[in-house]
Protein backbone atom coordinates (compact mmCIF):
# COMPACT_ATOMS: atom_id res chain seq x y z
CA UNK A 1 0.00 0.00 0.00
CA UNK A 2 2.91 2.37 0.78
CA UNK A 3 4.39 1.72 -2.66
CA UNK A 4 1.04 2.56 -4.27
CA UNK A 5 0.92 5.79 -2.29
CA UNK A 6 4.44 6.71 -3.43
CA UNK A 7 3.46 6.16 -7.07
CA UNK A 8 0.32 8.25 -6.59
CA UNK A 9 2.30 11.13 -5.09
CA UNK A 10 4.75 11.08 -7.99
CA UNK A 11 1.85 11.15 -10.49
CA UNK A 12 0.34 14.30 -8.94
CA UNK A 13 3.59 16.29 -8.84
CA UNK A 14 2.99 19.97 -9.68
CA UNK A 15 5.90 19.90 -12.11
CA UNK A 16 4.93 18.07 -15.30
CA UNK A 17 8.55 17.07 -15.86
CA UNK A 18 8.65 15.26 -12.51
CA UNK A 19 5.62 13.09 -13.28
CA UNK A 20 6.44 9.57 -14.52
CA UNK A 21 5.39 8.37 -17.95
CA UNK A 22 2.46 5.94 -18.07
CA UNK A 23 4.79 3.18 -19.24
CA UNK A 24 6.87 3.77 -16.09
CA UNK A 25 3.75 3.68 -13.92
CA UNK A 26 2.76 0.36 -15.49
CA UNK A 27 6.22 -1.10 -14.79
CA UNK A 28 6.15 0.05 -11.13
CA UNK A 29 2.67 -1.39 -10.63
CA UNK A 30 3.71 -4.65 -12.26
CA UNK A 31 6.60 -4.88 -9.80
CA UNK A 32 4.14 -4.42 -6.92
CA UNK A 33 1.87 -7.09 -8.34
CA UNK A 34 4.75 -9.56 -8.47
CA UNK A 35 5.33 -8.99 -4.74
CA UNK A 36 1.60 -9.41 -4.00
CA UNK A 37 0.32 -12.27 -6.16
CA UNK A 38 -3.46 -12.59 -6.18
CA UNK A 39 -5.47 -15.65 -7.10
CA UNK A 40 -8.83 -15.13 -8.73
CA UNK A 41 -11.88 -17.27 -8.25
CA UNK A 42 -14.04 -17.95 -11.32
CA UNK A 43 -16.89 -15.87 -9.89
CA UNK A 44 -14.75 -12.72 -10.03
CA UNK A 45 -14.65 -12.81 -13.83
CA UNK A 46 -18.32 -13.57 -14.43
CA UNK A 47 -20.96 -11.04 -15.40
CA UNK A 48 -23.83 -10.82 -12.94
CA UNK A 49 -27.30 -10.11 -14.30
CA UNK A 50 -30.32 -8.99 -12.29
CA UNK A 51 -33.50 -10.88 -13.16
CA UNK A 52 -36.75 -9.02 -13.84
CA UNK A 53 -34.89 -5.71 -14.22
CA UNK A 54 -37.28 -4.25 -16.80
CA UNK A 55 -39.96 -2.99 -14.39
CA UNK A 56 -41.64 0.19 -15.66
CA UNK A 57 -42.19 3.39 -13.68
CA UNK A 58 -43.02 6.99 -14.44
CA UNK A 59 -42.16 10.45 -13.13
CA UNK A 60 -44.88 10.33 -10.46
CA UNK A 61 -43.43 7.08 -9.10
CA UNK A 62 -40.01 8.70 -8.82
CA UNK A 63 -41.37 11.83 -7.13
CA UNK A 64 -43.07 9.69 -4.48
CA UNK A 65 -39.93 7.66 -3.83
CA UNK A 66 -37.59 8.22 -0.90
CA UNK A 67 -34.20 9.31 -2.15
CA UNK A 68 -30.63 9.79 -0.99
CA UNK A 69 -27.70 11.50 -2.70
CA UNK A 70 -25.12 9.11 -4.12
CA UNK A 71 -22.78 11.75 -5.49
CA UNK A 72 -22.38 15.00 -7.37
CA UNK A 73 -20.59 15.16 -10.69
CA UNK A 74 -19.77 17.61 -13.46
CA UNK A 75 -23.14 17.30 -15.17
CA UNK A 76 -25.45 16.74 -12.23
CA UNK A 77 -26.33 14.79 -9.10
CA UNK A 78 -27.02 11.05 -8.81
CA UNK A 79 -29.70 9.80 -6.41
CA UNK A 80 -30.67 6.39 -5.13
CA UNK A 81 -34.46 6.20 -4.97
CA UNK A 82 -36.63 3.45 -3.49
CA UNK A 83 -39.93 3.04 -5.33
CA UNK A 84 -43.19 2.17 -3.55
CA UNK A 85 -42.77 -1.47 -4.59
CA UNK A 86 -39.37 -1.59 -2.89
CA UNK A 87 -37.28 -1.61 -6.08
CA UNK A 88 -34.19 0.65 -5.98
CA UNK A 89 -33.31 2.84 -8.97
CA UNK A 90 -30.59 5.37 -9.73
CA UNK A 91 -31.66 8.75 -11.11
CA UNK A 92 -29.33 11.32 -12.69
CA UNK A 93 -30.55 14.91 -12.38
CA UNK A 94 -28.76 17.04 -14.97
CA UNK A 95 -27.78 20.60 -14.22
CA UNK A 96 -27.70 23.56 -16.60
CA UNK A 97 -29.59 21.75 -19.36
CA UNK A 98 -29.79 24.17 -22.29
CA UNK A 99 -32.04 22.19 -24.65
CA UNK A 100 -35.79 21.67 -24.77
CA UNK A 101 -37.37 18.23 -24.51
CA UNK A 102 -37.98 18.24 -28.27
CA UNK A 103 -34.33 19.07 -28.97
CA UNK A 104 -33.22 16.33 -26.57
CA UNK A 105 -35.52 13.81 -28.25
CA UNK A 106 -34.28 14.86 -31.68
CA UNK A 107 -30.66 14.46 -30.54
CA UNK A 108 -31.40 10.93 -29.35
CA UNK A 109 -33.34 9.93 -32.47
CA UNK A 110 -31.25 11.47 -35.27
CA UNK A 111 -29.30 8.45 -36.38
CA UNK A 112 -27.52 8.41 -39.73
CA UNK A 113 -30.19 5.96 -40.91
CA UNK A 114 -32.98 8.41 -40.02
CA UNK A 115 -31.19 11.30 -41.74
CA UNK A 116 -30.40 9.35 -44.91
CA UNK A 117 -33.60 7.38 -45.31
CA UNK A 118 -36.14 9.21 -43.14
CA UNK A 119 -38.24 7.86 -40.29
CA UNK A 120 -41.79 6.57 -40.36
CA UNK A 121 -44.02 9.46 -41.33
CA UNK A 122 -41.11 11.79 -42.14
CA UNK A 123 -38.94 12.56 -45.14
CA UNK A 124 -35.18 12.14 -45.24
CA UNK A 125 -32.98 15.11 -44.39
CA UNK A 126 -30.75 16.51 -47.18
CA UNK A 127 -27.11 15.93 -46.21
CA UNK A 128 -24.22 17.51 -48.10
CA UNK A 129 -21.10 15.64 -49.12
CA UNK A 130 -18.84 17.38 -46.58
CA UNK A 131 -21.20 16.39 -43.77
CA UNK A 132 -21.27 12.80 -45.00
CA UNK A 133 -17.48 12.74 -44.99
CA UNK A 134 -17.44 14.04 -41.41
CA UNK A 135 -19.91 11.33 -40.42
CA UNK A 136 -17.71 8.70 -42.05
CA UNK A 137 -14.51 9.96 -40.42
CA UNK A 138 -16.09 10.26 -36.97
CA UNK A 139 -17.62 6.79 -37.08
CA UNK A 140 -14.45 5.25 -38.49
CA UNK A 141 -12.38 6.80 -35.70
CA UNK A 142 -14.77 5.42 -33.11
CA UNK A 143 -14.63 1.89 -34.50
CA UNK A 144 -10.85 2.07 -34.90
CA UNK A 145 -10.57 3.13 -31.25
CA UNK A 146 -12.74 0.19 -30.19
CA UNK A 147 -10.43 -2.12 -32.12
CA UNK A 148 -7.41 -0.91 -30.12
CA UNK A 149 -8.98 -1.94 -26.80
CA UNK A 150 -8.54 -5.20 -24.87
CA UNK A 151 -5.21 -5.95 -26.49
CA UNK A 152 -6.63 -5.13 -29.95
CA UNK A 153 -9.22 -7.90 -29.57
CA UNK A 154 -12.39 -5.89 -28.87
CA UNK A 155 -15.14 -6.06 -31.49
CA UNK A 156 -18.17 -3.81 -31.96
CA UNK A 157 -20.30 -6.53 -33.55
CA UNK A 158 -23.34 -4.50 -34.57
CA UNK A 159 -22.31 -1.65 -36.86
CA UNK A 160 -25.13 -0.14 -38.90
CA UNK A 161 -26.35 3.33 -39.77
CA UNK A 162 -29.06 3.04 -37.10
CA UNK A 163 -26.32 2.82 -34.45
CA UNK A 164 -24.40 5.90 -35.63
CA UNK A 165 -25.44 9.33 -34.37
CA UNK A 166 -24.18 12.88 -34.95
CA UNK A 167 -22.50 15.20 -32.47
CA UNK A 168 -22.66 19.00 -32.52
CA UNK A 169 -19.94 19.18 -35.19
CA UNK A 170 -21.78 16.61 -37.39
CA UNK A 171 -19.19 13.91 -36.77
CA UNK A 172 -20.44 10.34 -36.54
CA UNK A 173 -20.64 8.76 -33.07
CA UNK A 174 -20.85 4.99 -32.75
CA UNK A 175 -23.19 3.43 -30.19
CA UNK A 176 -24.20 -0.09 -29.10
CA UNK A 177 -20.60 -1.32 -28.95
CA UNK A 178 -19.76 -4.81 -27.74
CA UNK A 179 -23.30 -6.01 -26.98
CA UNK A 180 -23.35 -8.64 -29.73
CA UNK A 181 -21.13 -11.05 -27.78
CA UNK A 182 -22.97 -10.54 -24.48
CA UNK A 183 -26.27 -11.90 -25.75
CA UNK A 184 -27.32 -15.37 -26.83
CA UNK A 185 -26.11 -16.28 -30.34
CA UNK A 186 -28.43 -15.08 -33.09
CA UNK A 187 -28.39 -16.97 -36.39
CA UNK A 188 -28.03 -15.04 -39.62
CA UNK A 189 -31.37 -16.38 -40.87
CA UNK A 190 -33.28 -14.59 -38.11
CA UNK A 191 -31.22 -11.37 -37.94
CA UNK A 192 -33.29 -8.22 -38.47
CA UNK A 193 -30.60 -6.57 -40.65
CA UNK A 194 -28.42 -9.37 -42.07
CA UNK A 195 -27.24 -7.15 -44.94
CA UNK A 196 -24.72 -5.48 -42.61
CA UNK A 197 -23.20 -8.84 -41.72
CA UNK A 198 -20.09 -10.12 -43.48
CA UNK A 199 -20.57 -13.39 -45.44
CA UNK A 200 -18.53 -15.37 -42.90
CA UNK A 201 -20.78 -14.33 -40.00
CA UNK A 202 -23.24 -17.20 -39.57
CA UNK A 203 -24.32 -16.01 -36.12
CA UNK A 204 -23.34 -13.30 -33.64
CA UNK A 205 -20.60 -15.46 -32.13
CA UNK A 206 -18.62 -15.16 -35.39
CA UNK A 207 -18.24 -11.38 -35.37
CA UNK A 208 -14.69 -10.08 -35.65
CA UNK A 209 -12.81 -6.89 -36.39
CA UNK A 210 -12.80 -7.91 -40.05
CA UNK A 211 -16.59 -8.29 -40.00
CA UNK A 212 -16.81 -4.84 -38.35
CA UNK A 213 -14.92 -3.47 -41.35
CA UNK A 214 -17.43 -5.12 -43.69
CA UNK A 215 -20.36 -3.60 -41.79
CA UNK A 216 -18.76 -0.16 -41.90
CA UNK A 217 -18.28 -0.63 -45.64
CA UNK A 218 -22.05 -1.03 -45.97
CA UNK A 219 -22.52 2.22 -44.02
CA UNK A 220 -20.12 3.96 -46.42
CA UNK A 221 -22.17 2.65 -49.35
CA UNK A 222 -25.28 4.12 -47.72
CA UNK A 223 -23.55 7.50 -47.37
CA UNK A 224 -22.44 7.45 -51.01
CA UNK A 225 -25.64 6.10 -52.56
CA UNK A 226 -28.27 7.45 -50.17
CA UNK A 227 -29.90 4.02 -50.33
CA UNK A 228 -30.69 1.66 -47.42
CA UNK A 229 -28.86 -1.63 -46.86
CA UNK A 230 -31.79 -3.59 -48.33
CA UNK A 231 -33.40 -2.67 -51.67
CA UNK A 232 -36.22 -3.98 -53.81
CA UNK A 233 -35.12 -5.16 -57.25
CA UNK A 234 -37.08 -4.69 -60.46
CA UNK A 235 -38.56 -8.18 -60.06
CA UNK A 236 -39.90 -7.26 -56.64
CA UNK A 237 -37.40 -9.38 -54.76
CA UNK A 238 -35.11 -8.04 -52.06
CA UNK A 239 -31.45 -7.38 -52.84
CA UNK A 240 -28.70 -6.17 -50.56
CA UNK A 241 -27.11 -2.79 -51.23
CA UNK A 242 -23.74 -4.51 -51.65
CA UNK A 243 -25.05 -6.85 -54.37
CA UNK A 244 -26.93 -4.03 -56.11
CA UNK A 245 -23.81 -1.87 -56.32
CA UNK A 246 -21.79 -4.85 -57.57
CA UNK A 247 -24.34 -5.30 -60.35
CA UNK A 248 -24.15 -1.62 -61.31
CA UNK A 249 -20.35 -1.32 -61.29
CA UNK A 250 -19.52 -4.79 -62.58
CA UNK A 251 -17.34 -3.48 -65.40
CA UNK A 252 -16.62 0.12 -64.45
CA UNK A 253 -17.73 2.76 -61.94
CA UNK A 254 -21.11 4.27 -62.76
CA UNK A 255 -22.59 7.58 -61.64
CA UNK A 256 -25.87 5.72 -61.10
CA UNK A 257 -24.47 4.55 -57.76
CA UNK A 258 -24.30 8.05 -56.28
CA UNK A 259 -27.11 9.80 -54.44
CA UNK A 260 -28.66 12.35 -56.82
CA UNK A 261 -28.52 14.83 -53.94
CA UNK A 262 -24.70 14.68 -54.10
CA UNK A 263 -24.20 15.20 -57.82
CA UNK A 264 -24.75 18.96 -57.50
CA UNK A 265 -21.72 19.30 -55.23
CA UNK A 266 -19.23 18.53 -58.02
CA UNK A 267 -17.09 16.25 -55.87
CA UNK A 268 -17.27 13.12 -57.97
CA UNK A 269 -13.56 12.38 -57.60
CA UNK A 270 -13.76 12.12 -53.81
CA UNK A 271 -17.05 10.22 -54.10
CA UNK A 272 -15.35 7.64 -56.30
CA UNK A 273 -12.51 7.40 -53.79
CA UNK A 274 -14.89 6.75 -50.89
CA UNK A 275 -16.79 4.25 -53.04
CA UNK A 276 -13.53 2.40 -53.68
CA UNK A 277 -12.78 2.28 -49.94
CA UNK A 278 -16.29 0.95 -49.31
CA UNK A 279 -15.87 -1.77 -51.92
CA UNK A 280 -12.56 -2.80 -50.37
CA UNK A 281 -14.26 -3.00 -46.97
CA UNK A 282 -17.02 -5.30 -48.26
CA UNK A 283 -14.61 -7.75 -49.86
CA UNK A 284 -15.86 -11.33 -49.53
CA UNK A 285 -12.42 -12.40 -48.30
CA UNK A 286 -11.81 -11.05 -44.76
CA UNK A 287 -8.03 -10.91 -45.22
CA UNK A 288 -8.44 -8.52 -48.15
CA UNK A 289 -10.33 -5.93 -46.12
CA UNK A 290 -8.32 -2.98 -44.77
CA UNK A 291 -7.93 -2.41 -41.03
CA UNK A 292 -10.07 0.33 -39.53
CA UNK A 293 -6.97 2.39 -38.74
CA UNK A 294 -6.15 2.33 -42.47
CA UNK A 295 -9.72 3.31 -43.34
CA UNK A 296 -9.49 6.26 -40.94
CA UNK A 297 -6.27 7.48 -42.54
CA UNK A 298 -7.69 7.23 -46.08
CA UNK A 299 -10.92 9.03 -45.16
CA UNK A 300 -8.99 11.79 -43.38
CA UNK A 301 -6.84 12.33 -46.46
CA UNK A 302 -9.85 12.43 -48.78
CA UNK A 303 -11.87 14.76 -46.55
CA UNK A 304 -8.99 17.02 -45.53
CA UNK A 305 -9.92 16.52 -41.87
CA UNK A 306 -6.89 16.78 -39.61
CA UNK A 307 -5.91 13.60 -37.75
CA UNK A 308 -6.69 13.59 -34.04
CA UNK A 309 -3.00 13.07 -33.22
CA UNK A 310 -0.29 14.94 -35.10
CA UNK A 311 1.97 11.89 -35.23
CA UNK A 312 -0.69 9.77 -36.88
CA UNK A 313 1.47 6.80 -35.98
CA UNK A 314 -0.47 3.57 -35.65
CA UNK A 315 2.42 2.03 -33.75
CA UNK A 316 2.24 4.76 -31.12
CA UNK A 317 -1.53 4.33 -30.93
CA UNK A 318 -1.16 0.57 -30.41
CA UNK A 319 1.52 1.09 -27.74
CA UNK A 320 -0.69 3.53 -25.84
CA UNK A 321 -3.64 1.14 -26.04
CA UNK A 322 -1.44 -1.72 -24.81
CA UNK A 323 -0.22 0.38 -21.87
CA UNK A 324 -3.79 1.36 -20.96
CA UNK A 325 -4.92 -2.26 -21.12
CA UNK A 326 -2.04 -3.47 -18.96
CA UNK A 327 -2.64 -0.65 -16.45
CA UNK A 328 -6.31 -1.60 -16.11
CA UNK A 329 -5.41 -5.25 -15.49
CA UNK A 330 -2.80 -4.35 -12.87
CA UNK A 331 -5.03 -1.94 -10.98
CA UNK A 332 -7.83 -4.51 -10.98
CA UNK A 333 -5.47 -7.06 -9.44
CA UNK A 334 -4.06 -4.66 -6.85
CA UNK A 335 -7.33 -3.14 -5.63
CA UNK A 336 -8.11 -6.08 -3.27
CA UNK A 337 -4.75 -5.56 -1.53
CA UNK A 338 -5.75 -2.01 -0.60
CA UNK A 339 -8.87 -3.16 1.25
CA UNK A 340 -8.25 -3.48 4.99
Amino acid sequence: MVKMLEIGIRCVEKSIKKRPKMSEVVKMLEDIRKLNPISHTPSETNLIFIEDANATFDLEDMLRASAEVLGKGTFGTSYKAILDNGNPIVVKRLRDVIVTSNEFRQHMEDSVSALLHGKIGTKKTPIGWKTRLKIAVGAARGIAHIHTQDGRKLVHGNIKSLNIFLDGQKHGIVSDAGLAKLSSPIRRSVMKVPDYRAPEVTDTRNVSQASDVYSFGVVLLELVSGKPSQLTADDGKGISLVNWIHSVVRDEWAAEVFDAELLKYENEETMFQVLQIAMDCVSVVPERRPRMSQVVKMLEEISGIEPLEESGSEDAWELQASIESRLEDIVEDLLPTLTP
